[in-house]
């Protein structure tokens, strides 16, 4: 650009520069610099009303840029105070309306809406009559369609892509190095889920791929936690209609003995937790140990803040989405 500004300088042309840092050589080789970087078409209107102006055919060109100067910064703040009443906080609000919703269910089958303390060493505390789970599958129907609506909202909204996209990227071979687990992982092409061992009810299911991305910015972590949602519907649907009558628990007696180990993983929505046991022949263990998600995703979270600005660093946390209380544990 700057050997094509020397030519055209050389012929004896005047050039009109569209140049965001005013410091540079370009803009110092130009006859004319506009330098507005807030701002892409706000600098072509400038250039036109200026050419009119020029040409006798915007006589109210100086009041109009004084008050262009005076008010823009004020509105744009109120405009984006509307924005953020009627956009992003009301979807926020319809989101949490669903989460009502979810929360209503859980009551109703545990009889708490947040803390359940519904399973128990041998199975649960309470059954699932059938009226209840055609409830549960019914409501989850009725969820599934508005969240749809919201989620295809959020993901082609173009402020959210200009927040997320190729921000806080994570690359499949650096996951992979780092053993990140969950949608952080699966969020950069790392297809790594406890459910796909097929252990327990997942057994059960008829089929189940993970949600997976190949960017690996936090679009691609907003985007594989949006489909996990409706992934998770499915899953309880199936299983809901899976599900044989019976007991529900079965009787637990006696201590483990000693040396005796036991370990297993779970997948949670961070990711993979992984419980390990260790008994000394009395009813108290030798040894519990729980590695939650987030402690396998420290690293990969420092990889993604490096070299960022630091108004995406509350971007980058919130879409990794690390628990720092139970990884302190």
């Amino acid at each position: 650009m700057v050997d094509a500004v020397k030519k055209a300088k050389a012929a004896g042309a005047k050039v009109l520069g569209f140049i965001d840092v005013e410091t540079t050589e370009l803009a110092r080789m130009v006859d004319w610099e506009i330098a507005y970087p807030a701002n892409e078409q706000l600098k072509f209107f400038m250039v036109a009303d200026r050419f009119l102006y020029r040409h006798g055919e915007f006589d109210e060109y100086d009041v109009y840029y004084a008050q262009l100067d005076a008010h823009l910064a004020r509105d744009l703040v109120e405009v984006e105070k509307a924005a953020d009443a009627f956009g992003f906080e009301a979807m926020f609000m319809h989101c949490w309306r669903l989460r009502e919703r979810v929360l209503d269910l859980f009551e109703k089958t545990t009889g708490g809406r947040v803390i359940l303390s519904v399973v128990k060493v041998g199975g649960v505390v309470r059954d699932i009559d059938a009226t209840q789970m055609a409830e549960i599958v019914s409501v989850l129907d009725g969820i599934k369609d508005d969240y749809t609506k919201i989620m295809n909202t959020l993901l082609t909204d173009t402020s959210v892509k200009n927040r997320t996209v190729d921000v806080g990227y994570i690359s499949t071979e650096d996951a992979r190095a780092l053993s990140m687990v969950g949608p952080f992982a699966r969020a950069s092409n790392l297809p790594y889920d406890v459910r796909s061992f097929g252990k327990g009810a997942y057994g059960d299911l008829a089929d189940f791929q993970p949600i997976t991305a190949t960017e690996g910015d936090c679009y691609a972590r907003v985007k594989v936690r949006c489909l996990e949602v409706l992934q998770s519907i499915e899953i309880i649907k199936e299983l809901a209609a899976k599900m044989p009558a019976g007991p529900i628990e079965v009787a637990v007696k006696g201590t483990p003995a000693e040396g005796a180990e036991a370990s297993n993983v779970l997948e949670q929505p961070r990711g993979e937790c992984y419980y390990y046991a260790r008994g000394n022949g009395t009813k108290n263990l030798e040894r519990m140990r729980i590695r939650t998600p987030t402690s396998q995703n420290l690293a990969g979270m420092t990889v993604a803040l490096k070299g960022c600005d630091l108004a995406d660093v509350n971007m980058i946390i919130l879409t990794i989405d690390p628990c720092i209380s139970c990884t302190e544990r």
